[in-house]
């Protein structure tokens, strides 16, 4: 089915359209709250979703501090560990994440 209609190819990181505006129809019918599709961001996990919130409330040179059994239980601290600072303002100028 996928293949047939071309669904074949890597999602945005935000979610197809199709998926927020029908979470945005959930929201509203069975909760009463009221989005605009653009406010909704759909994420594969934790690790996701709080690396695409950073990026989206820091700014270079932001100061960022995680409790320790947060960083480990995300991994982040192993990957990126006294790092994540640079990683961030590496990710907001347009480079990637440090290795």
């Amino acid at each position: 089915m996928a293949r047939r209609t071309g669904q074949t190819h890597y999602t945005p990181n935000t979610g197809t359209a199709a998926l927020r505006q029908a979470i945005c129809a959930k929201l509203a019918a069975e909760n009463g709250l009221e989005y605009a599709p653009s406010e909704v961001v759909v994420s594969n996990g934790a690790k996701q979703a709080i690396w695409q919130a950073l990026l989206a409330t820091c700014s270079p040179g932001d100061q960022v501090e995680f409790p320790m059994q947060t960083m480990a239980a995300l991994g982040l601290h192993w990957s990126l560990g006294s790092r994540m600072n640079e990683a961030i303002d590496a990710c907001l100028s347009g480079g990637s994440r440090p290795a």
